[in-house]
């Protein structure tokens, strides 16, 4: 883990100092007995609430360093509620050094060399004599462990396990990257609850027979490039080399750019998939869970290794704030869990600062619902799912949630559930900026709802493991007014458009932003009135791409989709009506890409600046002025390799009055929780990373316009 500047002793004095003189402060120690322990400096608070007067009291929880083990997790609730003047607060006396962890260590007694003849069989001579065995059933509080779904996405409900804190990977085949699928027999039917069937490549599943009848799942992307499931298998034809799922997947297994024959897609041949929780893939240093005998199995990569792992199998937040007001958490550590690390319900002004989030199972942060909330230079690495979900006001009525999301840094999200953006916003009214988001399997920021502000962000390597993504993405939400997308950087992302209003989206303010060396930069799939200016795309194979698509998939006003949330909030009558008047126009042709307008913006080396249709009814719908086209030589950047998108003095863009690019200073910056920034040009920050290529805009376009339900 890269280490980044926390200082938050100065920020912290100086909170102390302007607590009120009705202050009480708690000191916890990770060791501590009674009011020294944390749980009872939480009852010491509850009572200190509860007597007349306590509302009048600021009370500081100040943690000493150390690890303090939640086997139960942490709730903090109405009893620990603050006031404006009187706020309770939890400290870490040290930034980062107080751990709140969600793991239990294992007592390197309760293993044992593995002795099942069974399972010895399944494994390499040097792995049978190696791996050690740990029941479940006998771990304190463990109830036995049911078999996963026949289709699920996700952990499948394992726990994990962790080797300091690292996590320890879970055994499969291949070991890394995938193998692909080598033709489709049959796509299998949902509707006859028929699994699908397909020939595979080489000889090793051949190998797994026996884990067949114990229970053998496979992950893959078997239709499409945006949705991984795991699916049981039913049998393995070893004379045929055939593989049949006993359930279908969503749609189908085959990839829906080929064409059915019989009702089946055969298939690209290019289809991922790898072997899940599979003893045969064990190798020295995975785990793996033997569901039918309810063993823990591990292969040490070194002699009595296993002491030093630890079991995360808490399945609910870590911390959770359930409807408390004015209440701080700055500077703890949070590890582990199966879900978030935590979850903030309702209540108002909570603000999680200067907190390290790592390995969480789940999401990382979630804030759902509330008012005035503030999530501000925290670091959230390695989370399951999302780094972080954010929900906040009502659509209804148009009324903000007024939550703020400024300085973080969203590191590797996706870590379990494969195809998680680095950040989901829902809502009304979320302000998110100066964050950094990268290392994402998906795509960046994923938003829905009105009045946000996503300005200022940085965001890089994106799609390292999926495809039809976008740096920042919406879908499909006629509904969606109000939004404005300014001042980001995207960069670094091959696979993934910069900014992707996706499936009709409409009603965006797009202004400001630079997206660099990604598949496109503006990508618009058949929406309305978005305002598009001041935009800066360099180096990507498209510059701006706007299509119809809504003519040959029916987006009109039958369509439940895009319908469903305009009559939900009764978009004819106020707050609605008022807020947004010209709304109802793009109904009158709700098919056509109508009111879109791009101005002032500049595509520098793009092979393909714009991509747009060519029928000229669908060209007169468009407003295009004062765009530019231009090679690298003639734009005159200083230096975009390192950023730096000023126009030289004396090129041509250096009298040019779109340049609203130069106004935001993208990415984290310092602050009181944040007193230096992360090295990241040591994390490859100005490399271009090397995705699967898995995603083609222009072929996926045509087949799903081809298609009845793409």
């Amino acid at each position: 883990m890269r280490d980044i500047g926390w200082g938050l002793a100065l920020g912290w004095m100086a909170l102390a100092s302007a607590l009120s003189a009705e202050e009480v402060k708690l000191t916890v120690r990770s060791d501590g007995q009674e009011k020294n322990s944390l749980s009872g400096a939480l009852e010491e608070v509850a009572r200190l609430r509860a007597e007349s007067g306590g509302n009048k009291k600021s009370i500081l929880i100040r943690l000493e360093p150390g690890d303090y083990f939640l086997r139960e997790g942490l709730t903090l609730d109405l009893n620990h509620d603050g006031t404006p003047e009187a706020p309770t607060i939890l400290q870490s006396v040290e930034p980062r050094k107080a751990r709140l962890l969600a793991v239990r260590p294992l007592n390197g007694s309760s293993w044992s060399p593995l002795e099942d003849a069974v399972l010895r069989a399944r494994l390499p001579a040097e792995g049978a004599a190696a791996v050690v065995a740990l029941s479940w059933t006998n771990l304190p509080g463990s109830s036995e462990l049911g078999m996963p779904k026949g289709v699920f996405i996700g952990s499948g409900g394992l726990p994990t396990l962790l080797r300091g804190d690292e996590r320890v990977p879970l055994a499969r085949w291949p070991a890394e990257g995938y193998t692909t699928m080598k033709k489709v027999l049959d796509s299998g039917s949902e509707k006859e609850r028929r699994g699908g069937q397909f020939e595979y490549r080489g000889e090793e599943p051949a190998r797994w027979v026996q884990a067949v009848k114990e229970g053998l799942w496979l992950a893959g992307f078997w239709r499409v490039p945006w949705v991984m499931e795991t699916v049981r298998v039913d049998s393995i034809d070893t004379t045929n080399n055939t593989i049949r799922f006993a359930e279908s997947v969503s749609k189908g297994i085959g990839s829906k750019y080929t064409k059915e024959v019989n009702g089946t897609r055969p298939g690209d041949g290019k289809e991922p998939w790898y072997a899940w929780n599979l003893v045969e893939g064990m190798t020295p240093g995975t785990w793996c869970f033997d569901f039918e005998r309810q063993l823990v199995l591990y292969w040490p990569k070194e002699k009595g290794e296993e002491k030093k792992l630890s079991l995360v199998d808490l399945n609910r937040p870590v911390v959770l704030v359930a409807g408390v007001s004015h209440l701080r958490l700055e500077g703890v550590t949070i590890l582990g869990g199966l879900k978030e690390g935590v979850s903030v319900t309702g209540g108002s002004n909570v603000t999680v600062a200067g907190c390290l989030l790592l390995k969480n199972g789940g999401v990382g942060l979630r804030v759902k619902g509330g008012t005035g909330h503030r999530i501000q230079s925290n670091n959230i690495e390695e989370s399951g799912d999302e780094g972080m979900w954010l929900e906040a006001g009502e659509r209804p009525s148009l009324t903000s949630g007024g939550l703020r999301v400024d300085n973080n840094y969203v590191r590797q999200p996706g870590r379990v559930r494969t195809v998680s953006p680095g950040v989901q916003l829902a809502g009304v009214g979320i302000e998110f900026s100066h964050n950094l988001l990268c290392e994402l399997n998906n795509s960046g920021v994923v938003f829905t709802g009105n009045e946000h502000r996503i300005e200022a962000n940085e965001i890089y390597h994106l799609g390292l493991d999926s495809g039809d993504l976008g740096g920042i993405y919406v879908n499909g939400d006629w509904a969606a007014r109000g939004n404005r997308i300014e001042g980001n950087l995207i960069h670094h992302s091959p696979n993934a458009n910069g900014i992707y209003l996706d499936d009709g989206h409409s009603g965006a303010v797009v202004t400001g932003n630079v997206i660099y060396r990604c598949a496109s930069g503006l990508f618009i799939g058949g929406g309305h009135d978005h305002r598009c200016s001041e935009n800066l795309v360099v180096d990507c194979a498209i510059g701006l791409h706007l299509d119809d698509r809504g003519i040959s998939r029916k987006y009109n006003l039958q369509s439940k989709h895009h319908m469903k949330n305009l009559e939900e909030f009764g978009y004819l009558k106020p707050p609605w009506s008022e807020k947004y008047p010209d709304l109802p126009k793009m109904l009158e042709k709700p098919e056509y890409p109508t009111g879109n307008s791009f101005t002032e913006n500049v595509w520098v080396a793009c092979p393909r600046p714009t991509r747009l249709p060519e029928k000229p009814e669908i060209a007169a719908l468009l407003t295009l002025t004062h765009n530019q086209e231009m090679n690298l030589d003639s734009a005159g950047l200083t230096n975009p390799a390192k950023f730096d998108f000023k126009p030289k003095e004396g090129s041509p863009l250096s009298g040019w009055v779109g340049k609203k690019w130069l106004e935001k200073h993208p990415g984290l910056q310092m602050d009181e929780y944040r007193k230096s920034l992360p090295e990241l040009e040591m994390a490859g920050r100005f490399e271009m990373p090397k995705p699967r290529q898995m995603f083609d805009s222009e072929k996926d376009l045509k087949r799903s316009n081809e298609m009845s339900n793409p």
